[in-house]
Protein backbone atom coordinates (compact mmCIF):
# COMPACT_ATOMS: atom_id res chain seq x y z
CA UNK A 1 0.00 0.00 0.00
CA UNK A 2 2.89 2.31 0.86
CA UNK A 3 4.21 1.57 -2.84
CA UNK A 4 1.37 2.64 -4.27
CA UNK A 5 0.94 6.13 -2.68
CA UNK A 6 4.64 7.15 -3.58
CA UNK A 7 4.10 6.02 -7.19
CA UNK A 8 0.33 8.04 -7.01
CA UNK A 9 2.96 11.10 -5.62
CA UNK A 10 5.10 10.54 -8.28
CA UNK A 11 2.67 9.98 -11.06
CA UNK A 12 1.12 13.66 -9.53
CA UNK A 13 4.32 15.54 -9.50
CA UNK A 14 5.19 14.47 -12.85
CA UNK A 15 1.74 15.51 -14.06
CA UNK A 16 1.95 19.07 -12.01
CA UNK A 17 5.46 19.60 -13.84
CA UNK A 18 4.45 19.12 -17.21
CA UNK A 19 1.55 21.81 -16.76
CA UNK A 20 4.39 23.70 -14.76
CA UNK A 21 7.49 23.60 -16.73
CA UNK A 22 8.05 27.15 -16.09
CA UNK A 23 8.68 25.52 -12.45
CA UNK A 24 11.72 27.01 -10.49
CA UNK A 25 13.31 23.38 -9.55
CA UNK A 26 13.10 22.71 -13.45
CA UNK A 27 15.17 26.09 -14.30
CA UNK A 28 17.67 25.48 -11.88
CA UNK A 29 17.76 21.61 -12.79
CA UNK A 30 19.25 22.21 -16.05
CA UNK A 31 23.23 23.60 -14.44
CA UNK A 32 23.22 20.03 -12.55
CA UNK A 33 25.50 16.87 -13.53
CA UNK A 34 23.47 13.97 -14.59
CA UNK A 35 19.73 15.68 -14.90
CA UNK A 36 20.90 18.82 -16.49
CA UNK A 37 20.69 17.29 -20.32
CA UNK A 38 16.71 15.84 -19.70
CA UNK A 39 15.79 19.42 -17.70
CA UNK A 40 16.68 21.04 -20.57
CA UNK A 41 14.61 18.98 -22.81
CA UNK A 42 11.80 19.25 -20.19
CA UNK A 43 11.79 22.63 -20.66
CA UNK A 44 11.83 22.96 -24.40
CA UNK A 45 9.34 20.49 -24.48
CA UNK A 46 6.61 21.85 -22.54
CA UNK A 47 7.34 25.76 -21.99
CA UNK A 48 5.50 27.75 -24.57
CA UNK A 49 7.52 29.92 -26.88
CA UNK A 50 8.28 33.17 -25.36
CA UNK A 51 5.65 35.93 -26.37
CA UNK A 52 7.94 38.83 -27.55
CA UNK A 53 8.20 42.25 -26.02
CA UNK A 54 7.41 45.58 -27.14
CA UNK A 55 9.64 47.53 -29.03
CA UNK A 56 10.09 49.62 -25.65
CA UNK A 57 10.79 47.02 -23.09
CA UNK A 58 13.37 46.62 -21.23
CA UNK A 59 14.92 43.29 -22.51
CA UNK A 60 17.26 40.83 -20.39
CA UNK A 61 18.58 37.48 -20.87
CA UNK A 62 17.80 35.02 -17.85
CA UNK A 63 21.27 34.60 -16.60
CA UNK A 64 22.87 31.07 -16.85
CA UNK A 65 24.71 29.60 -13.47
CA UNK A 66 28.49 29.74 -13.59
CA UNK A 67 29.54 26.13 -15.86
CA UNK A 68 32.19 26.17 -13.50
CA UNK A 69 33.64 26.66 -10.18
CA UNK A 70 30.93 27.78 -6.75
CA UNK A 71 28.67 30.09 -6.93
CA UNK A 72 28.20 32.43 -4.18
CA UNK A 73 24.29 33.37 -2.92
CA UNK A 74 23.77 35.73 -0.30
CA UNK A 75 19.18 35.20 0.97
CA UNK A 76 18.09 38.75 2.33
CA UNK A 77 14.73 37.90 4.05
CA UNK A 78 12.54 40.89 5.71
CA UNK A 79 13.88 41.88 8.57
CA UNK A 80 10.86 42.82 11.04
CA UNK A 81 12.10 46.54 11.33
CA UNK A 82 11.20 46.53 7.47
CA UNK A 83 7.90 45.06 7.65
CA UNK A 84 6.89 46.55 10.50
CA UNK A 85 6.74 43.57 12.60
CA UNK A 86 6.97 44.80 16.61
CA UNK A 87 5.62 42.82 19.56
CA UNK A 88 2.49 44.78 20.52
CA UNK A 89 0.04 44.89 23.76
CA UNK A 90 -3.12 45.69 24.67
CA UNK A 91 -4.06 48.97 26.77
CA UNK A 92 -7.42 50.11 28.00
CA UNK A 93 -8.97 53.41 27.74
CA UNK A 94 -8.24 55.51 30.48
CA UNK A 95 -4.84 54.02 30.86
CA UNK A 96 -2.57 57.18 31.72
CA UNK A 97 0.70 57.41 29.62
CA UNK A 98 3.97 58.58 31.06
CA UNK A 99 7.53 60.17 30.15
CA UNK A 100 9.14 57.85 32.20
CA UNK A 101 8.48 54.66 33.78
CA UNK A 102 7.10 56.39 37.18
CA UNK A 103 4.02 57.81 38.03
CA UNK A 104 5.20 60.54 39.08
CA UNK A 105 6.79 61.96 35.58
CA UNK A 106 5.03 64.09 32.93
CA UNK A 107 1.96 62.67 31.91
CA UNK A 108 1.57 62.78 28.00
CA UNK A 109 -1.97 61.88 27.43
CA UNK A 110 -5.18 59.39 28.60
CA UNK A 111 -5.36 56.47 26.19
CA UNK A 112 -8.91 57.13 24.89
CA UNK A 113 -9.63 53.90 23.17
CA UNK A 114 -9.22 50.03 23.72
CA UNK A 115 -5.66 49.98 21.29
CA UNK A 116 -2.79 47.61 20.27
CA UNK A 117 0.45 49.81 20.23
CA UNK A 118 3.78 48.74 19.36
CA UNK A 119 5.49 47.20 22.62
CA UNK A 120 8.56 48.73 22.48
CA UNK A 121 10.87 47.39 26.02
CA UNK A 122 9.68 46.10 29.48
CA UNK A 123 10.49 46.53 32.96
CA UNK A 124 8.13 44.83 35.16
CA UNK A 125 4.95 46.08 34.73
CA UNK A 126 5.90 49.00 32.72
CA UNK A 127 5.57 48.90 28.91
CA UNK A 128 6.94 51.25 26.67
CA UNK A 129 4.69 51.65 23.96
CA UNK A 130 4.53 53.78 20.72
CA UNK A 131 1.14 54.73 19.81
CA UNK A 132 0.31 55.83 16.32
CA UNK A 133 -1.45 58.99 15.96
CA UNK A 134 -3.54 60.84 12.83
CA UNK A 135 -2.12 64.23 11.80
CA UNK A 136 0.61 63.99 14.35
CA UNK A 137 3.92 62.31 15.02
CA UNK A 138 3.63 58.52 16.86
CA UNK A 139 3.54 58.86 20.65
CA UNK A 140 6.03 57.01 22.70
CA UNK A 141 6.18 56.85 26.45
CA UNK A 142 5.31 54.10 29.67
CA UNK A 143 2.23 52.51 30.78
CA UNK A 144 2.03 50.91 33.86
CA UNK A 145 0.00 47.19 33.42
CA UNK A 146 -0.12 45.33 36.66
CA UNK A 147 -0.44 41.53 36.22
CA UNK A 148 -1.06 42.49 32.46
CA UNK A 149 -2.55 38.92 30.61
CA UNK A 150 -2.26 38.63 26.62
CA UNK A 151 -6.34 38.47 25.54
CA UNK A 152 -7.85 35.25 24.56
CA UNK A 153 -7.61 34.07 21.14
CA UNK A 154 -11.28 34.00 20.88
CA UNK A 155 -11.59 37.27 21.83
CA UNK A 156 -9.39 38.67 19.05
CA UNK A 157 -9.96 36.49 16.22
CA UNK A 158 -12.69 38.30 14.01
CA UNK A 159 -15.98 36.05 13.59
CA UNK A 160 -18.31 38.52 12.16
CA UNK A 161 -18.56 38.81 8.48
CA UNK A 162 -16.29 40.49 6.53
CA UNK A 163 -17.59 42.34 3.23
CA UNK A 164 -16.12 43.75 0.31
CA UNK A 165 -16.10 47.74 0.64
CA UNK A 166 -15.60 50.05 -2.77
CA UNK A 167 -12.81 51.76 -3.03
CA UNK A 168 -12.33 55.52 -0.98
CA UNK A 169 -11.28 58.59 -2.38
CA UNK A 170 -8.19 60.11 -1.19
CA UNK A 171 -8.54 63.00 1.47
CA UNK A 172 -7.44 66.74 -0.13
CA UNK A 173 -5.85 67.45 2.73
CA UNK A 174 -3.46 64.15 2.94
CA UNK A 175 -2.41 64.54 -0.29
CA UNK A 176 -1.56 68.14 -0.27
CA UNK A 177 0.42 67.21 2.59
CA UNK A 178 2.42 64.43 1.08
CA UNK A 179 2.86 66.32 -1.87
CA UNK A 180 4.55 69.42 0.11
CA UNK A 181 7.45 66.44 1.33
CA UNK A 182 7.77 65.67 -2.66
CA UNK A 183 10.60 67.61 -4.34
CA UNK A 184 9.18 70.55 -6.39
CA UNK A 185 5.54 69.30 -4.52
CA UNK A 186 5.55 66.40 -6.95
CA UNK A 187 3.46 66.23 -9.73
CA UNK A 188 -0.50 65.29 -10.77
CA UNK A 189 -0.51 62.28 -12.92
CA UNK A 190 -1.97 58.66 -13.48
CA UNK A 191 -1.55 55.06 -12.55
CA UNK A 192 -3.98 53.22 -14.58
CA UNK A 193 -7.28 54.45 -12.78
CA UNK A 194 -5.24 55.38 -9.33
CA UNK A 195 -4.54 59.04 -9.35
CA UNK A 196 -0.53 59.06 -8.73
CA UNK A 197 1.04 62.06 -7.61
CA UNK A 198 4.63 61.22 -7.40
CA UNK A 199 8.25 63.41 -8.00
CA UNK A 200 10.24 60.34 -9.46
CA UNK A 201 11.45 61.68 -12.33
CA UNK A 202 11.79 58.38 -14.23
CA UNK A 203 9.79 59.15 -17.39
CA UNK A 204 8.04 55.96 -17.98
CA UNK A 205 7.19 55.88 -14.56
CA UNK A 206 3.47 56.71 -14.73
CA UNK A 207 3.10 54.26 -17.48
CA UNK A 208 4.79 51.30 -16.06
CA UNK A 209 2.55 51.08 -13.16
CA UNK A 210 -0.39 51.72 -15.28
CA UNK A 211 0.47 48.58 -17.01
CA UNK A 212 0.95 46.72 -13.50
CA UNK A 213 -1.79 48.00 -12.13
CA UNK A 214 -4.46 46.85 -14.84
CA UNK A 215 -2.48 42.99 -14.96
CA UNK A 216 -2.69 42.67 -10.91
CA UNK A 217 -6.39 43.79 -11.46
CA UNK A 218 -6.65 41.02 -14.02
CA UNK A 219 -4.44 38.73 -12.16
CA UNK A 220 -6.22 38.52 -9.11
CA UNK A 221 -9.39 37.67 -10.41
CA UNK A 222 -8.21 34.96 -12.39
CA UNK A 223 -6.08 33.40 -9.78
CA UNK A 224 -8.74 33.65 -6.91
CA UNK A 225 -11.98 34.04 -9.14
CA UNK A 226 -13.04 37.29 -7.13
CA UNK A 227 -14.10 40.54 -8.84
CA UNK A 228 -14.14 43.91 -7.25
CA UNK A 229 -17.09 45.15 -6.16
CA UNK A 230 -16.13 48.83 -7.29
CA UNK A 231 -13.02 50.37 -9.77
CA UNK A 232 -10.07 51.37 -8.18
CA UNK A 233 -9.84 55.14 -6.43
CA UNK A 234 -7.92 55.28 -4.16
CA UNK A 235 -4.28 57.24 -4.75
CA UNK A 236 -0.58 56.26 -5.16
CA UNK A 237 1.47 58.01 -3.47
CA UNK A 238 5.47 57.47 -5.07
CA UNK A 239 8.10 59.60 -3.35
CA UNK A 240 11.39 59.74 -4.71
CA UNK A 241 12.98 60.39 -1.54
CA UNK A 242 13.04 57.48 1.33
CA UNK A 243 13.08 60.01 4.05
CA UNK A 244 10.42 62.10 2.72
CA UNK A 245 8.46 58.71 2.35
CA UNK A 246 8.89 58.32 6.32
CA UNK A 247 8.53 61.58 7.27
CA UNK A 248 4.57 61.24 5.79
CA UNK A 249 4.59 58.03 7.28
CA UNK A 250 5.14 59.57 10.55
CA UNK A 251 2.66 61.19 10.07
CA UNK A 252 0.10 59.83 9.49
CA UNK A 253 0.24 57.76 12.73
CA UNK A 254 1.15 54.47 10.69
CA UNK A 255 1.47 51.55 12.69
CA UNK A 256 3.15 49.32 10.74
CA UNK A 257 6.58 51.26 10.69
CA UNK A 258 7.80 49.66 7.23
CA UNK A 259 10.47 51.47 5.36
CA UNK A 260 9.29 50.04 2.21
CA UNK A 261 5.52 51.05 1.80
CA UNK A 262 2.40 50.96 3.47
CA UNK A 263 -0.97 51.17 2.66
CA UNK A 264 -4.38 52.30 4.10
CA UNK A 265 -7.18 51.21 2.34
CA UNK A 266 -10.25 53.28 4.15
CA UNK A 267 -7.82 56.23 3.82
CA UNK A 268 -7.64 55.87 0.00
CA UNK A 269 -3.84 55.88 -0.45
CA UNK A 270 -0.78 54.26 -0.83
CA UNK A 271 2.38 55.08 -0.17
CA UNK A 272 6.11 54.18 -1.32
CA UNK A 273 9.36 55.36 -1.65
CA UNK A 274 9.36 54.79 -5.74
CA UNK A 275 12.95 55.64 -6.37
CA UNK A 276 14.88 52.96 -3.88
CA UNK A 277 16.43 49.75 -4.69
CA UNK A 278 15.69 48.12 -7.86
CA UNK A 279 13.21 48.62 -10.36
CA UNK A 280 11.61 44.87 -9.81
CA UNK A 281 12.11 45.54 -6.44
CA UNK A 282 9.80 48.79 -5.78
CA UNK A 283 7.75 46.97 -8.36
CA UNK A 284 7.27 43.83 -6.30
CA UNK A 285 6.49 46.23 -3.23
CA UNK A 286 3.88 48.07 -5.39
CA UNK A 287 2.46 44.76 -6.25
CA UNK A 288 1.97 44.30 -2.43
CA UNK A 289 0.30 47.08 -1.46
CA UNK A 290 -2.19 47.04 -4.74
CA UNK A 291 -3.00 43.63 -3.37
CA UNK A 292 -4.17 44.79 -0.04
CA UNK A 293 -6.22 47.67 -1.67
CA UNK A 294 -7.61 44.45 -4.00
CA UNK A 295 -8.46 42.67 -1.12
CA UNK A 296 -10.44 45.09 0.56
CA UNK A 297 -12.64 45.15 -2.66
CA UNK A 298 -12.38 42.20 -2.90
CA UNK A 299 -13.28 40.17 0.10
CA UNK A 300 -13.30 42.95 2.84
CA UNK A 301 -11.36 44.43 5.40
CA UNK A 302 -9.67 43.50 8.46
CA UNK A 303 -8.58 39.95 6.96
CA UNK A 304 -6.93 37.74 9.12
CA UNK A 305 -3.20 38.16 8.83
CA UNK A 306 -2.26 34.74 7.01
CA UNK A 307 -4.83 35.68 4.59
CA UNK A 308 -4.44 39.23 3.92
CA UNK A 309 -0.29 39.28 3.61
CA UNK A 310 -0.23 35.23 2.31
CA UNK A 311 -2.22 37.13 -0.84
CA UNK A 312 -0.39 39.96 -0.97
CA UNK A 313 3.01 38.22 -0.82
CA UNK A 314 1.72 35.18 -2.99
CA UNK A 315 1.43 37.59 -6.07
CA UNK A 316 4.38 39.79 -4.87
CA UNK A 317 6.50 36.93 -4.46
CA UNK A 318 6.32 36.34 -8.12
CA UNK A 319 8.59 37.03 -10.84
CA UNK A 320 8.21 40.53 -12.03
CA UNK A 321 9.90 41.70 -15.12
CA UNK A 322 11.58 45.17 -15.65
CA UNK A 323 8.49 46.19 -17.86
CA UNK A 324 5.62 45.55 -15.23
CA UNK A 325 4.65 41.82 -16.81
CA UNK A 326 3.36 39.70 -13.87
CA UNK A 327 4.35 35.55 -13.95
CA UNK A 328 3.00 34.24 -11.13
CA UNK A 329 4.33 30.75 -11.52
CA UNK A 330 7.45 31.99 -11.64
CA UNK A 331 9.26 32.52 -8.11
CA UNK A 332 11.00 36.36 -8.53
CA UNK A 333 14.06 37.63 -6.74
CA UNK A 334 17.13 36.94 -7.63
CA UNK A 335 20.05 39.55 -8.57
CA UNK A 336 22.94 38.79 -9.57
CA UNK A 337 26.65 40.28 -9.45
CA UNK A 338 30.56 40.42 -10.69
CA UNK A 339 31.40 37.27 -10.96
CA UNK A 340 30.16 33.90 -9.28
CA UNK A 341 27.65 36.32 -6.92
CA UNK A 342 24.04 36.01 -6.25
CA UNK A 343 21.59 38.09 -3.86
CA UNK A 344 18.12 36.20 -3.26
CA UNK A 345 15.58 37.85 -2.33
CA UNK A 346 11.25 37.77 -2.64
CA UNK A 347 10.19 35.04 -3.20
CA UNK A 348 13.03 33.00 -4.05
CA UNK A 349 14.79 34.35 -0.46
CA UNK A 350 10.98 33.27 1.32
CA UNK A 351 11.16 29.75 0.09
CA UNK A 352 15.22 29.15 1.00
CA UNK A 353 13.99 30.37 4.06
CA UNK A 354 10.86 27.99 4.53
CA UNK A 355 13.71 24.94 3.84
CA UNK A 356 15.72 25.64 6.22
CA UNK A 357 13.17 25.98 8.77
CA UNK A 358 11.61 22.49 7.40
CA UNK A 359 15.17 21.13 8.09
CA UNK A 360 15.49 22.28 10.99
CA UNK A 361 11.76 20.92 12.08
CA UNK A 362 11.36 24.35 13.45
CA UNK A 363 8.56 25.26 10.52
CA UNK A 364 5.03 25.72 12.43
CA UNK A 365 2.10 24.03 11.44
CA UNK A 366 -0.79 25.41 9.03
CA UNK A 367 -2.80 25.20 11.83
CA UNK A 368 -0.87 26.96 13.79
CA UNK A 369 -0.25 29.85 11.02
CA UNK A 370 -3.90 30.27 10.37
CA UNK A 371 -4.56 30.44 14.40
CA UNK A 372 -2.21 33.02 14.89
CA UNK A 373 -3.63 36.79 15.77
CA UNK A 374 -2.02 39.78 14.42
CA UNK A 375 0.27 40.44 17.44
CA UNK A 376 1.32 36.45 17.68
CA UNK A 377 1.74 36.73 13.47
CA UNK A 378 4.11 39.91 13.91
CA UNK A 379 6.05 39.14 16.71
CA UNK A 380 9.52 40.45 15.61
CA UNK A 381 11.46 36.98 16.37
CA UNK A 382 8.66 35.10 14.09
CA UNK A 383 7.56 37.44 11.45
CA UNK A 384 9.76 36.84 8.56
CA UNK A 385 8.62 32.95 8.89
CA UNK A 386 5.12 34.04 9.36
CA UNK A 387 5.29 35.56 6.31
CA UNK A 388 6.95 33.25 4.18
CA UNK A 389 4.45 30.48 5.50
CA UNK A 390 1.54 32.19 4.58
CA UNK A 391 2.76 33.78 0.86
CA UNK A 392 3.43 30.04 0.22
CA UNK A 393 0.31 28.38 1.74
CA UNK A 394 -1.62 30.57 -0.85
CA UNK A 395 0.25 29.41 -3.57
CA UNK A 396 0.05 26.16 -3.35
CA UNK A 397 -3.87 25.98 -2.66
CA UNK A 398 -3.59 27.98 -6.05
CA UNK A 399 -1.14 26.03 -7.89
CA UNK A 400 -3.20 23.14 -9.09
CA UNK A 401 -1.01 20.45 -7.89
CA UNK A 402 -4.35 19.59 -6.08
CA UNK A 403 -6.98 20.76 -8.15
CA UNK A 404 -9.90 20.13 -5.34
CA UNK A 405 -7.61 22.54 -3.18
CA UNK A 406 -7.85 25.42 -5.96
CA UNK A 407 -11.54 25.23 -6.48
CA UNK A 408 -11.94 24.52 -2.62
CA UNK A 409 -9.74 27.74 -1.62
CA UNK A 410 -12.00 30.24 -3.97
CA UNK A 411 -14.90 28.68 -3.30
CA UNK A 412 -13.94 29.38 0.64
CA UNK A 413 -12.57 33.14 -0.36
CA UNK A 414 -16.35 33.42 -2.68
CA UNK A 415 -18.02 32.57 0.76
CA UNK A 416 -16.04 35.04 2.80
CA UNK A 417 -16.74 37.68 0.09
CA UNK A 418 -20.30 36.91 0.30
CA UNK A 419 -20.95 37.26 3.90
CA UNK A 420 -20.22 34.22 5.13
CA UNK A 421 -18.24 34.34 8.93
CA UNK A 422 -14.29 33.94 8.17
CA UNK A 423 -13.40 30.53 10.28
CA UNK A 424 -10.92 27.96 10.51
CA UNK A 425 -14.26 25.35 9.88
CA UNK A 426 -15.75 26.89 6.62
CA UNK A 427 -11.54 26.97 5.32
CA UNK A 428 -11.41 23.20 6.17
CA UNK A 429 -14.97 22.19 4.64
CA UNK A 430 -13.81 24.05 1.63
CA UNK A 431 -10.52 22.10 1.45
CA UNK A 432 -12.00 18.57 2.28
CA UNK A 433 -9.29 17.85 4.13
CA UNK A 434 -8.01 17.91 7.94
CA UNK A 435 -4.97 19.69 8.64
CA UNK A 436 -2.52 17.02 8.96
CA UNK A 437 -2.77 15.80 5.47
CA UNK A 438 -2.85 19.25 4.34
CA UNK A 439 0.40 19.82 6.47
CA UNK A 440 1.55 16.70 4.89
CA UNK A 441 0.93 17.27 0.80
CA UNK A 442 1.93 21.12 1.70
CA UNK A 443 5.16 19.98 2.85
CA UNK A 444 5.86 17.73 0.21
CA UNK A 445 4.96 21.11 -2.57
CA UNK A 446 7.19 23.03 -1.04
CA UNK A 447 10.07 20.76 -1.51
CA UNK A 448 9.39 21.26 -5.23
CA UNK A 449 9.62 24.81 -5.61
CA UNK A 450 13.19 24.96 -4.86
CA UNK A 451 16.30 22.89 -4.46
CA UNK A 452 20.05 24.79 -4.26
CA UNK A 453 22.16 23.90 -7.42
CA UNK A 454 24.86 21.26 -6.17
CA UNK A 455 27.74 24.46 -6.87
CA UNK A 456 26.29 26.99 -4.66
CA UNK A 457 27.51 28.17 -1.47
CA UNK A 458 25.29 29.78 1.42
CA UNK A 459 26.66 32.75 2.65
CA UNK A 460 24.83 35.02 5.05
CA UNK A 461 24.09 38.77 3.95
CA UNK A 462 25.84 41.92 5.05
CA UNK A 463 24.51 43.87 7.68
CA UNK A 464 24.04 46.81 5.99
CA UNK A 465 22.37 45.10 2.24
CA UNK A 466 19.11 45.33 0.92
CA UNK A 467 15.83 44.13 2.24
CA UNK A 468 13.10 42.85 0.50
CA UNK A 469 9.66 43.67 0.66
Amino acid sequence: MAGFLVLLVILGTIAWLTQHPEAEVVRQAREWPVVGPLAKWFRQAYLPAPKPLSPDADVAEDPELASAGEVEVVVVSPSPDEVGARPHVWVQPGTPVYAEPDVTSTLLETVPSLSNPARLEQTGDWYRIRRPRSGQSPLQGWVLLEDYQEPGSDRLRQPDPVLPLPAASPDAERVAAARALMVGGGAAKECGAHPLFTDVEEAGFPALCARLVSELENLYTARYGLEPVSPPAEAILAFRRQEDYETFRDHEGVEVESSLAHASPPRGYLALPAAAGDREEVLAVLVHELTHLLNRRCIGPALPPWLGEGLADDLAASRIDSDGSVHPDVLGGERRGDGNFVVRWGGLASIILILEALDRDQLPSLEDLVRLDPQAFHRTEDAQIHYALSAFWVRYLVSGFEPSLRTGFRGFLRDVAGGQPLTEELLLKRLGKQWSELDTAFRLWVRLQYIPPPNETREEPPRDGAQNS
